[in-house]
């Protein structure tokens, strides 16, 4: 357990600090104000009061998160910010987009992985629904898509819902997105009223700036996957493996990342549920995963995978450090030679998770210290770390005691610098910022595990 004089000085610095500021149903007006001017009148390009609103809203969020008497205030407040967000046009990335343009393809019988835009804005006779205004707001272009099926599920429903019209495409994504939400803030709330640990999870996951703005407000996928894995962890603690291998399957096919993770759930629920859990997570994977697995399509699909890995470079850390190292001695073709030697890493921090830290037990403490910490090492020696990324090892960090991913999701809105002024070009000395501030709060809380013993069941 923590050491009580801990929790204690904190307390006591919490209360100190929240005499002195305004009641709760301002701040909550307040956190409304800046969630309206940020989803519809403060674009990227205009960084600095962008990422001024957006730390205080940061704030605004920690405050009414810490106090055990304002839950409920918080959890509300935090489906009120997404709700006004419903209307918002999506600027902190343009993605959705080619969301509306994959739901349309889907909608006309063409399968989105056959062709990429410039392929399809080349036939004779377009289909219903494609033109060239909304090819223009095309991000890749000359790239075949890349979306799982449960994201391509919904972009098609876009289409039939709301045929013709793009924003009416993007109301009903995000409709879905706000479900997701929603869900997920339940389940952390019910797994808050059994466990002590994820007292404040709800309400951190809700308040949070990063999951407000680029869930429902720009219409990342992450929101999906997020809620699927929540649902899984609720379910595999309950041991029903059924439900967690159907929920862990759904997340696969939000985002891929999430079948990294699949080994830790092995190892923690043993060898016998484990295998049970990985055969009907692969069942449900190849079910959903049907529609593309055909060679061509398989082909495509990786191709637009290779080529992000080796053309898309944001906000990097490590892949950073080591990136410029390599260009300063004259090396070349850096990011083969990285990607090389930078994934066996995140293979390395994995098996030793698996070996040696998640182990088989009644409580999920330690496969979510393994998620977290493999997600962590993922990231950290990406070359593309977008910001709500960051939403993964955040969510995973909400039932233990460290809380560097929750700083790293208030640190991450530094790198919208990139795009200030409207054009694109990254700030290194705010990416150094951003990876100083998060290092630096996870040294000081390793540090703590010198005199503070992390629980190891609730």
């Amino acid at each position: 357990m923590l050491r009580s004089a801990f929790f204690t000085t904190r307390k006591s610095m919490h209360s100190n600090i929240t005499k002195i500021l305004p009641s709760n149903s301002l701040l909550a007006l307040a956190a409304l104000a800046l969630t309206y001017l940020l989803g519809f009148h403060i674009p990227r390009s205009a960084f600095m009061p962008f990422i001024f609103s957006y730390l205080a809203l940061f704030a605004i969020g920690f405050v009414l998160a810490r106090q055990s008497e304002s839950k409920k205030l918080a959890i509300g407040l935090g489906i009120a910010m997404r709700v006004l967000l419903l209307w918002s046009t999506p600027w902190l990335s343009d993605d959705v987009y080619r969301f509306i343009w994959d739901g349309k393809l889907l909608a006309n019988g063409i399968h989105p992985f056959a062709f990429t835009p410039e392929e399809i804005m080349q036939m004779a006779n377009l289909p219903d629904g494609i033109n060239t205004s909304l090819f223009e707001r095309l991000n890749s272009r000359e790239y075949y898509t890349v979306y799982p099926p449960v994201n391509q599920g919904i972009f098609v429903l876009s289409a039939w819902l709301a045929p013709g019209n793009i924003n009416g495409g993007i109301l009903i994504i995000k409709l879905f997105l706000l479900l997701f939400e929603l869900g997920s803030i339940r389940l952390l709330f019910a797994m808050g009223r059994k466990q002590t640990r994820y007292a404040s999870a709800a309400a951190l996951y809700a308040l949070n700036p990063l999951a407000i703005l680029e869930v429902v407000g720009n219409c990342h996928f992450e929101g999906a996957m997020i809620f699927f894995l929540i649902w899984a962890m609720f379910a595999l603690q309950k041991k029903k493996i059924f439900t967690g291998a159907v929920s862990w399957a759904l997340a696969i096919a939000s985002k891929l990342l999430p079948l990294l993770f699949v080994p830790l759930v092995w190892k923690w629920l043993g060898p016998k549920k484990g295998s049970g859990f990985v055969v009907l997570c692969f069942l449900f994977c190849l079910l959903l995963f049907l529609p593309l697995l055909t060679p061509g399509i398989l082909l495509n699909m990786g191709s637009s995978l290779d080529l992000y890995f080796q053309q898309f470079f944001f906000n990097g850390s490590l892949y950073y450090l080591f990136k410029f190292g390599l260009q300063a001695i004259g090396v070349a073709q850096v990011y083969k030679i990285l990607g090389l030697a930078l994934a066996p890493i995140t293979i390395g921090v994995l098996l030793y998770q698996f070996i040696f830290r998640v182990k088989k037990s009644t409580s999920s403490f330690s496969l979510e210290l393994g998620i977290l910490w493999v997600s962590f090492a993922y990231l950290s020696l990406s070359a593309t770390v977008h910001p709500w990324y960051v939403l993964i090892p955040f969510v995973f960090s909400l039932g233990t005691p460290f809380r560097f991913p929750w700083i790293w999701t208030a640190a991450v809105a530094l790198s919208y610098s990139h795009y200030s002024g409207g054009g694109f070009k990254e700030n290194f000395y705010l990416i150094f910022l951003e990876y100083a501030i998060v290092w630096s709060v996870l040294i000081w809380e390793l540090k703590k595990q010198n005199s503070i013993s992390l629980p190891q069941s609730t």
